[in-house]
Formats: structure tokens, sequence, C-alpha cells
């Protein structure tokens, strides 16, 4: 027996569960730096002959007035402007500049004050720099070379993808890495100088490098 059909409407209401907006900040960008230079003691010159390189040192900067890298007597804090108030001649070198996030910036500063708290234990390798020289890959623990080093810190941070393994870099190399941008090129003296110095203030206050 089939129903009469009521008068009344039904209206039949489909309500949409809204989609929880996500909102994704824009986490700011921060530059670090890798200094290329040329001295003119004995290692340098004897290193510029053998790789015919323009360039035989190669420092990690995370701010405008300090380095980081290896020397012959071991992992050294660089001071550009004290560089170059105790050397007589001018010294040739490139600046170039890379950008990170937030977070490989954090890790990498990180790293970089961890080493310079022990600096202690790790050694120059002469060894490793020969090896480098006879394309020889190789890992020595707690020793380095300057571009190793450089190389090592900036992929250990993902920072930046390496073409080769970390002990096959020299200062040079750096220049052929797409990622990284020159900035600068001239003197020591120059550089110091000129407006690519100039600090970056940011939002939050903190100071960051070369924009």
């Amino acid at each position: 027996m089939l129903l009469p059909r009521s008068t009344e409407m039904f209206e039949i209401q489909v309500i949409r569960k809204e989609e929880p907006r996500v909102y994704r900040l824009q986490r700011r960008k921060k530059y670090i730096s890798v200094l290329l230079t040329k001295y003119s003691d004995v290692t340098s010159n004897m290193l510029q002959i053998m790789t015919r390189g323009k360039y035989t040192h190669a420092s990690l900067g995370i701010t405008e007035d300090e380095f980081f890298s290896f020397v012959t007597k071991g992992f050294h804090v660089e001071r550009p402007a004290k560089i170059l108030s105790r050397m007589r001649e001018d010294i040739p070198c490139a600046l170039y500049r890379l950008r990170v996030s937030d977070d490989v910036y954090e890790e990498l500063s990180w790293k970089l004050h961890q080493l310079s708290d022990c600096g202690q234990l790790y050694k120059y390798s002469r060894l490793g720099l020969f090896l480098c020289l006879l394309h020889i890959p190789h890992f020595m623990e707690r020793h380095y070379f300057c571009s190793r080093f450089v190389a090592e810190i900036l992929q250990d941070c993902e920072a930046l993808k390496l073409r080769k393994p970390s002990s096959l870099y020299l200062p040079d190399d750096f220049a052929k890495e797409r990622q990284l941008k020159l900035c600068f090129e001239g003197t020591l003296k120059e550089l110091i100088a000129s407006d690519v110095k100039r600090m970056n203030i940011l939002n939050d206050g903190t100071r960051n490098v070369w924009i």
C-alpha cells in the first residue's frame, strides 16, 4: 500500500565541514660566506705552482669579521682586519656567498663554535693535502687542510651538495660551484673598505652578513 505524499516540503541541507587552513610561515633566509685568499708564504707559493690555481686558502664565515679554517698550526679563527694589519703587502681575495635556511645557518654556526671551543683536538693534515693533489680520496679523523674543512662542513650541514669528495677540494674548486655566488673579487683591503661588507639587519634583531 502506497503512503500518500506529504504536502510539506523538506529541505535537506548538506553541511560541509571546512578543511582546516594551514598557514606556512616563510622562514627568513640567511647567508654564509666562503673567502678565498692567496698569501705569499712559502707553502702558499708552492701550492700555487703545483695547482696553477689563483687562490691557495679557503675559509668559512657566518659573520662579517670572523672566518674559520685550518692553517699549518691547526684550527684557526681568522679576522680579515687583523690579518691585514700585520701583513706588509695586500692580499688577493674573492668572496662567495651562499643563501641558506635558518636551520642550516644555526647548525653551521653551532658546529663552528663547537670546533672553536675544542680546536686543540684538531690538526692540520699535510698528508691529506698531498693525497688531494694526487686526486686520492681519503678520510683522516680530526685532521684537515683548509679547503677540505670548508667543503666537509658545508656538506655535513646540507648547505651545499658537493661535486666530489670533500677531501679532493682545493680552494679554486669553490669558484666552480654554481650555488656559490661571487660578490667580491679584489684585495683584502678593498674588501674591508667596500660596500659589500655592509650588514644586513634582520627584523628579529640578529645580524647577517653581506647583502
